[in-house]
């Protein structure tokens, strides 16, 4: 197999409980007339805990602590660099990790870590580009986590 532009390697993983590739970002939209769409926190993030309700509440917490821990990372950065798109530029990279640790988790936990949350993690990683786009993503997933809370079986 090619190594891919980053010496990763491409095709068939094998002994993974996925796909034989990662699914394709989406498209994800912040922004209607210069402000955060409603509907990220609103219809679109009930339709995502709709999607993911099979997800246990302790997996979609792990996620969402991860996401809470780079933001806290993320606003020292800004104050120590008084710009936030330097700080976020300097936690982008553990940002976009999280791909990776929702690939594993999806690896390790087979059909109970449904596909749907790896196309939102997917989706988002590659959307979020910016620190504007960032404050956005964390009011969307919050949303999620909260419509999940009440839509899950385990609550």
């Amino acid at each position: 197999m090619a190594n891919g532009r980053y010496g990763h390697h491409q095709g068939n993983r094998g002994g993974g409980r996925g796909g034989d590739t990662l699914p394709r970002p989406q498209p994800v939209t912040y922004f209607r007339n210069d402000n955060l769409d409603p509907a990220l926190v609103d219809e679109a993030a009930q339709d995502w805990a709709e999607r993911i309700k099979s997800l246990k509440p302790t997996q979609l917490r792990r996620f969402f602590d991860e996401v809470r821990a780079i933001e806290r990372q993320f606003e020292l950065e800004a104050q120590k660099k008084g710009d936030r798109e330097a700080a976020f530029a300097a936690v982008r990279p553990r940002f976009k990790m999280l791909k990776a640790r929702a690939a594993y988790a999806k690896g390790r936990l087979g059909r109970n870590m449904p596909d749907d949350f790896l196309q939102f993690m997917v989706n988002h990683t590659h959307a979020v580009q910016t620190a504007r786009d960032f404050d956005a993503f964390l009011k969307h997933f919050e949303a999620v986590v909260a419509f999940h809370k009440y839509l899950s079986p385990e609550r």
